[in-house]
Order: structure tokens, then C-alpha cells, then sequence
């Protein structure tokens, strides 16, 4: 299952940089809706 294997990098990316993996995901984000 190939969703498997992106799924582990990003808690693997995650669990490296907290916050910085937050800043992307809200980044992301906000650039989805605004």
C-alpha cells in the first residue's frame, strides 16, 4: 500500500521537528483557503 510509506515519512518528519513540521502543515493550510 503506497499511502503507507507516505504516511510514515510524515510522522518519521514529525516526530524529528515538531515544529517545524506544524509550520508547513499550517502553511499548507492557509494557503488552501486564503
Amino acid at each position: 500500500w503506497a499511502g503507507w510509506q507516505d504516511w510514515r515519512d510524515q510522522v518519521a518528519e514529525f516526530f524529528t521537528d515538531p515544529e517545524d513540521w506544524l509550520y508547513n502543515r499550517l502553511d499548507s493550510f492557509f494557503e488552501r483557503f486564503w
